[in-house]
């Protein structure tokens, strides 16, 4: 599972599973875009964005960061869910993955 402070999600998703008597059969493991985003710009060398004192990253800031548009309001699952593919890709492999995103070039020296 991954996404953006996707503990809370994997924790209201077992808690229905459990609720309608389903097995879990997933880890607990799970990859957080924060956790990606930070690291990523730890690593080019650059100080993360905070506000006092706490980490600034929230899931507009990375989206803007790795250069995708912003989620539309309201929240749309399966948009969220593309939009955290593109994500990922961007900060693991510093490419594009999804068609829905080719016109939406990478930052500048976001590589670098």
């Amino acid at each position: 599972m991954a996404g953006q402070n996707v503990s809370f999600d994997r924790d209201f998703l077992q808690a229905a599973a459990m609720r309608a008597h389903f097995d879990w059969p997933f880890a607990h493991r799970s990859i957080d875009t924060h956790t990606l985003a930070y690291m990523h710009i730890v690593k080019r060398g650059l100080t993360p964005p905070s506000k006092k004192h706490h980490s600034a990253l929230n899931l507009d800031t990375i989206l803007k960061y790795v250069g995708v548009p912003e989620e539309p309001k309201p929240h749309n699952a399966m948009t969220g869910a593309l939009s955290h593919a593109e994500v990922i890709s961007r900060l693991l492999y510093d490419r594009p993955l999804l068609d829905e995103f080719k016109n939406y070039p990478m930052p500048p020296n976001f590589n670098n």
